[in-house]
C-alpha cells in the first residue's frame, strides 16, 4: 500500500508546489507516507467503524448465505469477523 501512496504523492506533488516539498524532502516524505498508511487507514477511521458497527447486527440476524459481503483490505471478510464488534466511532449509544 505505501508504494501506492508513494506514487500518489508524486503524482499530486508535479501539479501542487506545497505537496511537492513534501515529495521532495525525505524526512517529511516519509512522515507524509507513514500518516496515510496508517493512521488515516480504515482502521482508525471513526466513520468506518460505524460502517462496520451497520453491518454487524445486520449480519447477525440473517441465515449464513443471506449475509451482506464485507471486504476489508481488499480481501472477504469470513462470516465470523462479520460478526465481531469493535470500538464504536462517532456513534452515540
Amino acid at each position: 500500500m505505501t508504494g501506492c501512496l508513494s506514487r500518489c504523492l508524486d503524482v499530486r506533488a508535479a501539479a501542487d508546489a506545497d505537496l511537492r516539498k513534501v515529495a521532495d524532502d525525505p524526512e517529511a516524505r516519509r512522515a507524509f507516507l507513514r500518516y496515510y498508511a496508517m493512521r488515516a487507514s480504515a482502521a482508525y477511521s471513526s466513520g468506518a467503524h460505524d460502517e462496520w458497527s451497520i453491518f454487524v447486527p445486520i449480519n447477525r440476524k440473517r441465515a449464513l448465505g443471506d449475509q451482506a459481503a464485507v471486504f476489508f483490505d481488499g480481501r472477504a471478510v469470513s462470516p465470523a469477523e462479520m460478526e465481531t464488534e469493535i470500538s464504536s466511532g462517532y456513534e452515540l449509544r
